[in-house]
């Protein structure tokens, strides 16, 4: 439903220029979406440390304009050329080409 339009807005973004990261929330209840509802109904080891991988991501993204952080895979801008993308998921990970269903 968001995906579409989101890449279409990232790929404008970075055509002209303009630092660009992609990122998307892969997890049981999505039906319940929300940045914050996404916690509730999941094992507490994964809830916990997701929420922490997204809020860190955030705070550095807030601190610095790069979301990168120590404890999180490597999330390298969004281009056209290979569409990085970070999943946050039980197991978070940076993904390329990522379908635009």
């Amino acid at each position: 439903m968001f995906r579409k339009p989101t890449l279409a807005f990232a790929e404008s973004r970075a055509a002209r220029g303009r630092p660009v990261w992609a990122y998307e929330f892969v997890f049981d209840n999505f039906d319940k979406w929300s940045h914050a509802p996404f916690l509730a109904g999941m094992d507490t080891r994964i809830r916990d440390g997701l929420a922490r991988t997204v809020h860190q991501a955030w705070i550095s993204f807030i601190r610095t304009g790069d979301p990168n952080h120590p404890t999180m895979p490597r999330w390298d801008r969004y281009h056209r050329q290979s569409r990085t993308t970070m999943r946050f998921d039980a197991v978070t990970a940076a993904v390329s080409h990522l379908a635009p269903n």
